[in-house]
């Protein structure tokens, strides 16, 4: 988890730098191991923050809205990625 943890970061980090074509290249490569995740996730509340927060940030992605993406990767999803 915590390799995903940092290409998110990473990946945030990118996007904040306005490189948004590269950012969503390597976020194509870290969702497959998010729905990893969100599939071994128990706790319930936790996988629907999950699912909550992937879908803020896909909503972002379809406005091409970069910041958007950013700060809910940065403040919402790895937030919640700490508490597994």
């Amino acid at each position: 988890m915590n390799e995903v943890i940092e290409e998110l970061k990473l990946i945030a980090d990118m996007l904040y730098k306005n490189e948004t074509t590269a950012s969503y290249a390597r976020l194509a490569s870290v969702i497959p191991l998010l729905s990893q995740s969100i599939g071994n996730v128990e706790d319930e509340s936790i996988r629907n923050l999950l699912v909550e927060k992937l879908g803020i940030a896909l909503s972002a992605m379809e406005k091409n809205d970069g910041l958007l993406l950013a700060d809910t990767i940065s403040g919402g999803l790895i937030d919640v990625l700490d508490k597994i």
